[in-house]
């Protein structure tokens, strides 16, 4: 395991609001004018109840807030201002919930955020050596080439633990790493962070009620309650800080549930919510008098340069991806079942058309069939499962290993020769099964138009896929886009007879520009049989052509539209937004005057903001603590 400079984070004056959309100006505040420090070398726990915003706090410091909260303040790492494009390779972030390619082995899943971190800086050796050393490290040698879809959600939370740990960062957030876990998967999850801690991270972990084994291996403790910190300090102290507030904790009691407890509000009823508040309030003034002055860590953090070109991030996410498509046995048997379903049921009702006058209408009728199955047999699936797939893709981009533009374009990729290979032999099978247009040259023009079709649908589905908060949301509006696009692709209804206010949909919709060109690719020059009797009678395709409103544009460039179409949704669902929120807004007079104060000092100073009373003890030192457990296990036994 490298070892790592020392890091330390401090803030000043942060705060955390909820931006208001409209006319409402007021913003709820989620953690209001609050001063602290973590690190060098320590392993802290974030303890709170829900609500009182320890996820907040720590999201804030990981740089990874949402959009809609408003931050301000300063964040300082070591002696210098948290810089939005060094902090994503200083530091990691463990998720809750941890999204995984659940095609891919646990060494597969570690060794890519290997080669996306380290990539550009060591050689493919040294890539695959700390890859097993993290695989070993975290006890995930038995379990390296199981897929994760089979692997236990303990080992589920270590593989999220190794995939951040292999860019050796300075500092790691883990926010609820336990939730999920028995105790004993807990302990030993927490005992391979205090080993982190020990080759010198700085390791803060947002934890719920950890028992008195749990809560020993670590070295300091946060506490928060309403969005504000009541406590920052080592657990020992922390005991005697609720002491002098006058809450004294009962023997055999587990000191976390004690503090939790006393810093929650009870809301059995007005009387107790009262109560409570009163509680909290007392221990938000008792910090506030007795918080000391913080003092950054005037150390410079060495960077490691791990550049990577665009060309080597672009194959290896093609690659995963690749992979990924291939392993879904699910995805790929649902395909060619339905494709196989499709072929049989068209190719035996329209067996051998003919050229009747009845044979017209289910001319017709296939080719938009065809039209529109080929766009909802490949947009149904994947509106399910690219919303799944965008939770990884954020999480890797937070994380600064790649851009919105390469994910975009290597799933785009990745994606063509299956959807193309299977739809395609589909299409060329049910083209000579039901006897369209007999010539190889009409056959691969009509090709290119359905596969022109089949990229479009892809770029399509990618985008809204993209943008969707959820399955569910991209289903209804991948669904209703779609549908809007057939209603006006020319088989319902006319081109020339829709009103003029609605006419501009039929440009902006891609099922008319494939129509049109199949239309004109299996009816010009076609002669049909007439009846003498039948004065109705259409003899040539190009009158069919004619009454569908099909004759401009011709082939060719509704095939560029297509592309131009496919492009345009490339370039929307492409668009490389930011997804970490690192904006702190202006400093106050009081905060400039105190960063200055700061640069003056040239020790090492490290002083943890500790209330002044307490400042004299050891951050080991856990007298009181086995005071109340020695009673227990002297009566237990």
């Amino acid at each position: 395991m490298l070892e790592t400079e020392d890091v330390k984070i401090s803030w000043m004056n942060l705060n955390l609001k909820i931006k208001n959309k409209g006319l409402n100006t007021n913003q709820r505040s989620i953690i209001y004018n609050e001063f602290g420090s973590v690190g060098p070398k320590s392993m802290v726990a974030l303890m709170g109840s829900s609500g009182a915003g320890k996820t907040s706090l720590m999201n804030s410091l990981a740089g990874r807030i949402e959009k809609h909260i408003a931050i301000s303040g300063k964040i300082y790492v070591n002696s210098e201002e948290r810089d939005p494009n060094t902090w994503p390779h200083i530091m990691a972030y463990v998720e809750q919930e941890f999204y995984f390619y659940e095609n891919q082995t646990v060494e597969e899943t570690v060794l890519f955020s290997s080669l996306m971190r380290l990539g550009g800086s060591e050689t493919t050796d040294f890539i695959k050596n700390r890859t097993d050393e993290i695989i070993n490290m975290l006890g995930l040698c038995q379990v390296k080439h199981t897929y994760i879809n089979k692997v236990s959600g303990g080992e589920k939370k270590r593989v999220s633990i190794a995939s951040e740990l292999v860019g050796n960062p300075q500092i790691i957030f883990l926010d609820e790493p336990l939730s999920g876990l028995d105790s004993f998967s807990a302990l030993r999850t927490l005992k391979i962070l205090r080993e982190l801690v020990n080759h010198g991270k700085t390791v803060l972990v947002t934890i719920h009620q950890p028992s008195y084994q749990m809560l020993s291996i670590f070295d300091e403790m946060i506490l928060m309650a309403d969005g504000n910190i009541i406590f920052s300090g080592v657990v020992d102290d922390c005991i005697d800080f609720y002491s002098q507030c006058g809450f004294e904790i009962p023997e055999k009691t587990n000191p976390a549930d004690f503090f939790l407890n006393i810093a929650s509000v009870d809301t059995t009823t007005p009387e107790t919510i009262e109560e409570s508040n009163k509680r909290i309030e007392k221990l938000k003034e008792k910090w506030a008098q007795s918080r000391q002055e913080i003092q950054i860590l005037n150390k410079s953090i060495k960077l490691i340069d791990g550049k990577r070109s665009s060309r080597f991030t672009f194959i290896n996410l093609l690659k995963r991806n690749f992979l990924d498509l291939l392993r879904d046995k699910k995805y790929l048997k649902i395909q060619i079942i339905q494709k196989i379903i499709f072929l049989l049921l068209l190719g035996l009702t329209y067996i051998n058309l003919g050229y009747s006058q009845d044979a017209i209408q289910s001319r017709v009728g296939v080719i938009f069939f065809i039209l529109i199955n080929s766009v909802f047999g490949t947009a149904g699936p994947l509106l399910n499962i690219f919303p799944k797939e965008k939770r990884i893709i954020q999480r890797e981009r937070r994380s600064g290993m790649y851009d919105g533009v390469t994910a975009y374009l290597a799933k785009f990729i990745a994606l063509i020769p299956f959807i193309i290979i299977l739809t395609i032999t589909y299409i060329s099978a049910v083209y000579w099964m039901i006897g369209l247009y007999p010539s190889a040259g009409r056959f691969f023009i009509y090709l290119l138009i359905q596969a022109s079709l089949l990229l479009f649908s892809i770029a399509l589905t990618l985008t809204i896929g993209t943008y969707s908060p959820s399955e569910n949301f991209s289903q209804v509006l991948g669904t209703t886009i779609i549908i809007i696009f057939i209603i006006f692709g020319g088989s319902f209804s006319n081109p020339n007879t829709i009103p003029s206010w609605l006419s501009w949909i039929i440009w902006i919709s891609p099922i008319q520009y494939g129509f049109k060109a199949s239309m004109q690719n299996q009816f010009d020059g076609l002669e049909f049989i007439c009846n003498d009797n039948d004065p109705r009678c259409i003899e040539s395709g190009n009158d069919v052509i004619i009454l569908y409103g099909m004759e401009s544009p011709s082939i060719w460039p509704c095939i560029l539209t297509l592309w131009g179409l496919t492009v345009f949704w490339i370039f929307i669902g492409a668009i490389d937004e930011p997804t970490i929120n690192m904006d702190e807004e202006s400093n106050s007079e009081e905060e400039k005057s105190w960063y200055k104060r700061q640069k003056k000092m040239h020790k090492s100073g490290i002083k943890t903001f500790y209330p002044e009373n307490l400042l004299n003890k050891s951050i080991y030192n856990l007298k009181n603590l086995n005071t109340i457990f020695a009673n227990k296990e002297t009566k237990d036994g």
